[in-house]
């Protein structure tokens, strides 16, 4: 799918670029509307085969957009009843969820829609996008039963085939609600995460300008001579500029996305730091002050780029689906995205505005 996030950092640059020939080759924006609109693009291209310019249409805001916007707007009094008073006294008030309702239903209708498009044009080419992913995805449950869990790392680039496509059996595949759910998961995790953790980077290279530099050099020789849209360029980008991933690694600790952890207790007498608890105990895992607990991390909420190692840390959450939805997605958004807005653009900082510059 890196060919349509390329697409999206494309509208993004041309936005900055436009920006900037009106302000005269500098940009004081704000940072947190403009990569909302980055993440919404990305999130929309590749989770919902929609192609929308965030951006570059606030005039004529496209409706997947708008509802994108909305549905991440705090209603503070829900927010507090929903994480202070217990599930029965939620349930009794009709406060279900912490998002708004109506944006939420325009996805799944949206969702809805999109399936049944694909699925009635099965056999014309389809975007290479998470839905058609989902829709083809087709698994035989003898097989699934049977295979060991190192089978299913086999390498592509062996020309190994997987245990799934030689039985001839019945398959089983997503159901419509399975890929509804899903792609909305995908909105949910990889929205806040990409805007939030790029908009703290770019504030944290202002502040740092010998980090900032120093990537820039990094970025510029790793990818010299490559093409921004070629996969070589993506590899090198997500797997093989570690400078780049310490970076935003350390971007990570210092603004976790989640500050907080909620986990429920599925055993009885568990004994943590000599307490024994209860079965469906809730246990909070602050996020926040382990990433800044000097004892593990000795530069505390200074930011170091250089960093090499990070003994404990939660970006986006704990389980087993981490790796494979939100964290994956949301890292290969933000290497992306940083790589164009470091490379040809220099960050600074004007009291709390973030400004830009072209190099």
């Amino acid at each position: 799918m890196q060919g349509l996030m390329s697409q999206c950092i494309e509208k993004l640059s041309t936005y900055l670029n436009k920006v900037a020939a009106k302000e005269g080759g500098g940009i004081i924006t704000d940072t947190k509307q403009v990569f909302s609109g980055f993440a919404i693009d990305i999130i929309a291209s590749t989770s919902f085969g929609t192609e929308t310019n965030a951006n570059g249409d606030r005039e004529t805001e496209d409706p997947l957009v708008h509802n994108g916007r909305e549905l991440f707007k705090v209603r503070p009094l829900q927010t507090f009843t929903a994480l202070a008073l217990p599930r029965w006294f939620n349930n009794l008030v009709g406060n279900k969820t912490l998002f708004r309702l109506a944006p939420f239903e325009f996805f799944i209708s949206l969702m809805r829609e999109i399936v049944k498009q694909r699925k009635g044009h099965q056999k014309t080419k389809t975007r290479p996008d998470l839905v058609q992913l989902m829709i083809d995805a087709a698994v035989d449950e003898q097989a699934m039963k049977e295979v060991k869990f190192e089978q299913l790392a086999a390498s592509n680039e062996e020309g190994e085939e997987t245990v799934f496509s030689s039985s001839g059996k019945q398959k089983s595949t997503l159901s419509d609600n399975e890929i509804i759910a899903s792609s909305i998961l995908f909105f949910n995790a990889g929205f806040e995460t990409t805007s939030g953790t790029i908009v703290h980077c770019c504030f944290e290279m202002a502040k740092n300008p010998e980090v900032q530099e120093r990537l820039y050099q990094k970025i510029v020789a790793a990818t010299e001579g490559l093409e921004p849209r070629s996969e070589e360029f993506f590899d090198v980008v997500v797997n093989r500029l570690p400078y780049l991933e310490a970076t935003i690694m350390e971007t990570l600790r210092l603004y976790p996305p989640i500050a907080i952890l909620l986990r429920r207790l599925k055993t009885d007498g568990y004994v943590l730091a000599g307490h024994r608890l209860p079965f469906d105990t809730t246990v909070e895992v602050a996020t926040y002050y382990i990433h800044h607990n000097e004892a593990y991390y000795p530069v505390g909420v200074l930011f170091h780029g250089l960093r090499s190692s990070f003994v404990l840390t939660i970006f986006f959450t704990l389980g087993p689906r981490v790796v494979s939805t939100g964290a994956i997605s949301a890292r290969e958004q933000a290497q992306t995205g940083s790589v164009h807005l470091f490379a040809f653009w220099k960050w600074s900082t004007q009291l709390v505005i973030a400004t830009a510059k072209l190099r």
